[in-house]
């Protein structure tokens, strides 16, 4: 993985050691530290001694596999730029000034292949136990059965409620009935004894409404007295 910085206008390449004749293996990724590139079509340029020019759009900020960064040796340039469309006209342009990636020459790749050596018995077992471990590809199954999508519902009733559910077999129902009510429950022990309450005092309000109740009721009363020879003599007494 290659690493470019663009700070504005300033591009710097943190690459690791690239070497020639690849296919379809670097990859790239840059990193606009500024907010002025942001919503900008971004293009990345690669450009060689020997005139090749190199120009790859950016997804994502980033070169990929896929895009074919397929470099030979020796000193490319590389520079990007950003632009922003309007109606199909170029309102907007950000260019970096140039840095340099250096590519280190492969050897020799035409030559006639080394002779086949034959695995050992370790290694056809390992290779077996691989093969295992991962399985075949299968042959495709059968079709299945289309899908049914089973549906129910609930009706409630005086006494309950009836539940109908309809599958891809067809439809049951089934009823459920309220429950009866339960027996009394035994009588329970009595409680424990209550505290003692505290005496009660009477105030001088409670004494004076007392006093005013009691000389409503009794202000005089009249005693009868039979005497000796058989005569009643009547009295008036004043109670309060």
């Amino acid at each position: 993985m290659i690493y470019g910085e663009i700070f504005r206008q300033r591009f710097t390449l943190k690459n690791e050691h690239v070497v020639a004749d690849t296919i379809d293996y670097l990859e790239m990724r840059f990193h606009f530290r500024t907010d002025d590139w942001d919503g900008l079509t971004k293009w990345a340029h690669f450009a060689n001694d020997g005139g090749t020019v190199c120009d790859i759009r950016l997804t994502d900020n980033c070169i990929r596999k896929e895009d074919h960064l397929n470099l030979s040796a020796g000193m490319w340039k590389v520079y990007l730029h950003g632009n922003e469309f309007r109606d199909g006209k170029v309102i907007q342009r950000i260019t970096t000034d140039e840095a340099v990636l250096y590519v280190s020459p492969t050897g020799m790749l035409e030559g006639e292949p080394f002779p086949e050596m034959p695995a050992s018995e370790t290694e056809r077992i390992n290779a077996r136990l691989d093969e295992l471990e991962k399985g075949g590809i299968g042959k495709p199954g059968e079709p299945g059965a289309d899908g049914f999508s089973p549906s129910a519902s609930v009706e409630q009733t005086d006494d309950g409620a009836v539940i109908t559910i309809t599958d891809k077999d067809g439809t049951t129902t089934a009823t459920v009935t309220n429950g009866k009510d339960g027996q009394p429950g035994e009588k329970g022990n009595p409680g424990a004894p209550g505290a003692d309450g505290k005496d009660y005092i009477l105030t001088e309000s409670d004494k004076s409404e007392i006093a005013g109740m009691v000389k409503n009721l009794f202000s005089s009363e009249t005693w009868t007295f039979t005497l000796a020879d058989g005569s009643t003599v009547e009295k008036a007494v004043a109670l309060l």
